[in-house]
């Protein structure tokens, strides 16, 4: 009877030795998962912000009076213009 208590003792060591395995190796596995992400999360944060700049300074009022100025012929409300028109005189 001792042997098979042994034996039974002896199985149980190794099969929770085993599931410590598996987990210590999960653990592992996953601690570099969450390193790799954190590496992408911070290159994704950085091309963010080089995003946003470029994005502000696509942006600003003073460029977007000039294309609307320069490209679309628009002007300030508080601005008027005037175009002056010519008639043909039949004495000249």
């Amino acid at each position: 009877m001792g042997l098979k208590r042994a034996l039974a003792v002896l199985g149980v060591i190794v099969a929770l030795s085993a599931i410590h395995l598996g987990i210590s190796t999960k653990n592992i596995d996953l601690k570099y998962e969450v390193e790799d992400l954190k590496r992408n999360l911070s290159a994704l944060q950085a091309e963010t912000r080089g995003l946003r700049s470029i994005t502000a300074s696509k942006s600003t009022l003073r460029r977007i009076e000039k294309i609307a100025v320069g490209k679309l012929g628009m002007i300030r409300p508080d601005e008027m213009h005037y175009v002056e028109t010519t008639s043909k005189e039949s004495g000249d």
